[in-house]
């Protein structure tokens, strides 16, 4: 399943996948495209069957900093350029780069082989091809006004101030659309990004699997998001995608509607893990009020049913991962951040059933995080792991084939807030459902 959409042109196509090294990968007429390292993104194509992406060279796809190699049909053309979006036509390639003054256009000739360099004045980082004229969205540098560029076959530059209206390019070369939004023009930051994140060109994992947890810590957080973003605006195609993005995923579950990951695996052998079944339909539940009757129950079963699978993993402590798994710590109690997402889950099934043993679970989870609470600074703030783990365990501690025994780590930081992002809202939404301060 392409992680990046399917860019096609007169019967050619580029897109990325997770290749067999779990590593993404360029793929063009269904042929893997080694990128001589780095990770791929933008790929796109043309009529002529060129084929371009582009490769960031460290971790941050994307990221202001990351410097990136431009690669076109099969060979490096630009290396370690500050690469934002590409986009490409019959005639031309262009890429976006970033400057202390805004965004670099560079312009490939692909007849030519020359290069035309173009400062726009303009913060942009998105690109698409329409015919002849290439199309970015941004904001002025001086005015702080929404802007599209315009770039024409002539090379020469047109804006257009959208002022205070929030205006970005949705979609891809092929479906490209101008949104116009009221607000502020510092919102469109947020709007473009957003709309890249829940699209990536207007494909997403709903439909892949989640072998290397892409359903749980990729996809999860953006249908929640697209939830998010429909409710606020009330769109309803944002809606809609959203639904379609949780039916979906209820499609990858296995018989217990859990997602097997060989993500944390020592081996080859799939996983599954509480908290990215409990956080995936947790994502999906935002999606609700907006399902049909056979929708609802649906998901409701698939839920419960995965609710109920790992009843066996819940002890007088807490979670625990599950015994006898590909894991490290198999048969070991689950961080915070784990037992909080369980929480959420219960909390979800409570809501939507009456059922009040999901209640009950939500006191029990939340009362054991309580417990650990530490006060700094008129802060509640806690350890990722709970007090047990750091104490470290002796033999039959644990039911753990791979960790029986465990020396004590004493912590020496507080949870983080990517992990901590889980539990804040449990706890919040718990002491709400509890009637508790």
């Amino acid at each position: 399943m392409p992680l990046e959409l399917i860019r096609k042109a007169n019967g050619y196509s580029a897109d990325i996948r997770v290749g067999n090294g779990k590593s993404p990968v360029v793929y063009f007429l269904e042929t893997e495209i080694g990128t001589g390292g780095g990770i791929p993104f933008s790929p796109d194509t043309n009529d002529a069957g060129d084929i371009a992406f582009v490769a960031s060279l460290v971790g941050d796809v994307k990221g202001a900093l990351a410097l990136s190699d431009v690669h076109l049909n099969g060979e490096v053309i630009a290396q370690g350029r500050p690469v934002l979006d590409l986009a490409m036509n019959s005639q031309s390639l262009v890429w976006i780069e970033s400057t202390a003054n805004g965004a670099m256009l560079v312009r490939h000739d692909l007849l030519t082989v020359s290069r035309l360099f173009q400062v726009i004045d303009t913060w942009a980082d998105r690109i698409v091809a329409a015919g002849e004229v290439f199309v970015l969205s941004g904001i002025d540098v001086a005015s702080g006004n929404s802007t599209v560029v315009l770039m024409k076959a002539d090379g020469s530059i047109e804006k257009a101030d959208y002022g205070s209206h929030s205006v970005f390019l949705s979609g891809n070369s092929q479906d490209a659309a101008l949104v116009s939004i009221s607000g502020d023009p510092a919102g469109q930051l947020l709007y473009a990004a957003l709309d890249r994140f829940l699209r990536i060109d207007s494909e997403d994992f709903s439909s892949s699997n989640n072998e290397a947890g892409r359903l749980a810590w990729f996809q999860s957080y953006r249908l929640a998001a697209a939830a998010h973003l429909g409710s606020a605006t009330e769109d309803v195609s944002l809606q809609l995608r959203a639904v379609n993005s949780a039916m979906a995923i209820l499609d990858q579950a296995d018989v217990n509607g859990n997602f097997p990951s060989i993500r944390y695996s020592l081996g080859d052998d799939p996983v599954v893990f509480s908290l990215h079944s409990a956080w995936i339909y947790h994502a999906a539940f935002e999606t609700y009020d907006w399902l049909t009757v056979n929708q609802k129950q649906r998901l409701v079963d698939y839920a419960s049913r995965s609710f109920a699978s790992f009843e066996a993993d819940w002890l007088d402590y807490g979670y625990r991962f599950t015994p006898g798994t590909d894991l490290l710590l198999d048969g070991v109690i689950q961080p915070f951040n784990m037992q909080s997402a369980m929480g959420l889950l219960a909390l979800d099934l409570y809501n939507v059933t009456g059922n009040v043993r999901y209640l009950n679970r939500t006191e029990q989870i939340y009362d054991r995080i309580l417990a650990e609470l530490v006060e700094v600074q008129g802060v509640n703030v806690w350890h990722y792991w709970p007090q047990m783990f750091t104490n470290g365990w002796a033999m039959a501690t644990f039911e753990s084939a791979n960790a029986p025994t465990w020396p004590a780590v004493p912590p020496d930081t507080y949870e983080d807030v990517y992990h901590a992002i889980i539990s804040i809202p449990f706890l919040l939404s718990a002491a709400k459902s509890l009637g508790r301060r």
